[in-house]
């Protein structure tokens, strides 16, 4: 984004980034019930909820009441589509929805992190700061939970 994005052009798009983060995270979970791995549903539940519950912190911040106010496409801020839920699916469809969850988590921070370096407004730039922040502890926890990397 150039250095001229608006507050509300940049929270707008954080918005984006966390609704389609929660929807791939939804769609995790759907998916581990389907295959009967109850034990990873707990870990994408609460990283949904950690995706909701911030943009509903950041549609406070920007005074937005409504996400009916936002554009919200299906491949929203180029994260792309999660599978569907096949209950007969392989563990590799699993594994691939993991690797759509991590670049959307990515894609978060190199968002943030490309606003905390340009943008000319101080308050823009701290948002930002700390909107990166956040989601490199999302990408350092589904990395570990992916077992990229150790506790």
């Amino acid at each position: 984004m150039p250095m001229n994005t608006s507050g509300q052009e940049f929270f707008i798009q954080a918005i984006r980034l966390e609704y389609a983060a929660e929807r791939a995270y939804r769609r995790l979970v759907d998916l581990v019930i389907a295959q009967g791995q109850l034990d990873s549903m707990e870990f994408f539940d609460q990283m949904a909820e950690y995706s909701r519950t911030h943009r509903e912190a950041i549609m406070r911040q920007a005074g937005i009441g409504d996400l009916s106010a936002i554009a919200l496409g299906g491949d929203c801020a180029g994260v792309g589509e999660v599978p569907r839920v096949d209950p007969s699916a392989p563990p590799a469809e699993l594994n691939a929805a993991m690797e759509l969850a991590l670049a959307a988590e990515r894609n978060g921070v190199a968002f943030y992190e490309a606003i905390a370096r340009t943008a000319d407004d101080p308050q823009l730039r701290t948002d930002a700061e700390n909107f990166a922040a956040e989601e490199r502890a999302h990408v350092l926890a589904l990395e570990r939970f992916m077992g990229l990397k150790p506790y």
